[in-house]
């Protein structure tokens, strides 16, 4: 249904400082994430460490669509989105809880008293080319992937007609077959020297 520009607008003016805020999140996040696997896996299983991590967010991504529109089409769309919400606000309190007692024990645990403060130092970081190099190509696949996600079963539906529980289903299979490319990738990678061959 074509709803013009003065029927996006309301919804861009609430999603966009959303979508801001999440990004926020994101970029606090994985930096954070990659720091523990580095810091408590052995380099031997570090990949596949990875590997598995990022599965396990893939796997949620392509479990997503089909648990949204079956919560949907049983509760209505408005109870589906409040169960997701409440979802995400019990594993942010049980991974709060958990990191603490885990983290706090572990021989790499860096305490604030102890972690650097020297901002330039951290910045000559940040600048560095192959940070540079990395946040582009990582906004890039973010932009494609966060667009497939989000567009793949409205566009399914508009050009092909295809149902939206039939577009759903062919998300969830394109996100399952990344998730399991990526498991199997972090194998080869702890398994091979030369990455970017294999890349």
């Amino acid at each position: 249904v074509d709803i013009g520009l003065s029927g996006i607008a309301p919804h861009f003016v609430l999603l966009f400082p959303l979508a801001i805020l999440a990004g926020a999140g994101n970029s606090v996040f994985h930096p954070a994430d990659y720091a523990l696997l580095s810091g408590t896996v052995s380099k031997r299983y570090l990949a596949r460490a990875y590997g598995v991590h990022t599965f396990g967010g893939n796997v949620g991504w392509a479990l997503a669509p089909m648990t949204c529109v079956a919560l949907a089409a049983w509760l209505g769309w408005r109870a589906a989105l409040l169960i997701v919400g409440v979802g995400g606000l019990l594993m942010a309190v049980f991974v709060f809880a958990a990191g603490r007692v885990l983290l706090h024990n572990h021989p790499s645990f860096i305490r604030p008293a102890e972690a650097k403060t020297d901002l330039q130092q951290a910045f000559s970081i940040l600048f560095a080319p192959t940070v540079i190099l990395c946040f582009v190509y990582f906004a890039l696949l973010s932009i494609a992937l966060v667009g497939v996600q989000t567009f793949l079963p409205a566009t399914l539906h508009a050009l092909l007609g295809m149902d939206i529980a039939a577009a759903d289903a062919v998300l969830t299979g394109y996100l399952a077959g990344s998730a399991a490319g990526i498991l199997i990738g972090g194998f080869i990678a702890d398994a091979t020297v030369h990455h970017e061959r294999v890349a």
